[in-house]
């Protein structure tokens, strides 16, 4: 008597549908940051980042304690050098659900 083989789970259909339509909201890939994002401000950091880092002389662009979380999500997304700062801001997804954009290269370089 044969053995009748058993069907191979590559050969049926996905259990689900595809949406032809666009989605309205914004997505990204890195959907562990906002986790390390909300770590860090739970433990209070931005608050006691300005009485221990005081580099910037101007008023304009992101205050120091920015400055450090945005060095913390890069650290996170496995960040090697300021460059990789470009490759996080083409994330809009990852923007809207920190709650601010990530520093250009050259203003995180001059943070440093």
């Amino acid at each position: 008597m044969r053995k009748i083989p058993k069907p191979s789970p590559t050969a049926s259909p996905l259990r689900f549908e595809l949406d032809p339509k666009p989605l309205q909201e914004t997505l990204t890939a890195r959907g562990g940051i906002p986790l390390v994002v909300q770590a860090f401000r739970s433990l209070g950091l931005p608050r006691s980042i300005p009485e221990q880092v005081r580099v910037k002389q101007r008023e304009r662009g992101y205050d120091e304690a920015t400055f450090v979380e945005s060095f913390v999500i890069l650290d996170a997304a496995g960040g090697e050098c300021v460059e990789d700062f470009e490759r996080l801001r083409q994330d809009p997804g990852l923007a809207e659900m920190i709650g601010h954009d990530l520093p250009l290269p050259r203003a995180a370089l001059e943070f440093l």
